[in-house]
């Protein structure tokens, strides 16, 4: 807004009395007015109005030269918005003065009667925390049921690669596929991350008993790495189906 007012802006009308209500509505017609003005009179409120209008002028005149035009005989836009100026200055300081005289009656109205609001709004402040704790309890409740599908999963993997853990149900905080917390902060995201280090790119790895072609000794490895050592070793016992 070009006019230099401030807005209050009060607590929602469920708290407020009727005789206010309008005074709001009032001045809130005012600024629509001002606003509708200055949006339609920008070009010659602004404080660059003059540059404005040179530009257009300018521009102007370049295409009445192209068509072979005389260009003095070109309507002026810099010499319209200076005689306009005045005028529409005038104009948007009663608009602004009606705006501040109505600003000044809500406010003259709404400070007595913020005191005897405050009783109703630390109600329902308390009546929100309770939904917020009930709401964290459920999340909390929630994110610890990741945390054991979380071992579930690990569980079956393991069991799918030649491993024997346990499972042990139960509630825990939640750590991606690689077994670290997740490096988001935010609640959502951290969950979300999680899930997808399960679901990106997951092959299994089974173990394997593979024996050195060299001196004969036998080990358990992954499938990858004994594949990775090529005919170093050979693979005496593949992965279980």
């Amino acid at each position: 807004m070009i006019a230099n007012v401030d807005i209050t802006y009060t607590a929602p009308d469920e708290y407020l009395p009727g005789s206010l209500i309008k005074l709001i509505a009032a001045r809130d017609t005012a600024v629509e007015a001002l606003q509708d003005f200055e949006d339609e009179w920008a070009h010659v409120l602004s404080d660059t109005f003059l540059a404005t209008a040179e530009a257009a002028d300018t521009q102007a005149a370049i295409a009445a030269a192209r068509a072979g035009k005389d260009v003095t005989k070109l309507p002026s836009e810099v010499d319209k918005v200076r005689s306009l100026r005045p005028r529409i200055k005038g104009a948007h300081q009663v608009l602004a003065s009606d705006v501040r005289t109505a600003e000044n009656a809500v406010r003259d109205a709404y400070r007595p009667l913020a005191p005897t609001l405050e009783p109703k709004a630390l109600a329902e402040l308390r009546d929100r925390v309770a939904v917020a704790e009930q709401a964290y309890a459920a999340y909390s409740a929630a994110r610890e049921a990741v945390g054991e599908a979380t071992h579930l999963v690990n569980h079956l993997r393991d069991w799918a690669t030649g491993g024997r853990s346990d499972f042990r149900p139960g509630g825990s905080n939640p750590t991606t596929a690689h077994g670290t917390s997740p490096n988001a902060t935010e609640p959502v995201a951290a969950l979300r991350e999680v899930l997808r280090s399960f679901e990106t790119g997951y092959q299994p790895d089974p173990l394997v008993l593979v024996e050195a072609v060299a001196n004969g000794q036998r080990m358990e490895l992954t499938e990858s790495q004994a594949k990775a050592l090529g005919k170093s070793v050979r693979i005496i016992k593949e992965p279980q189906a």
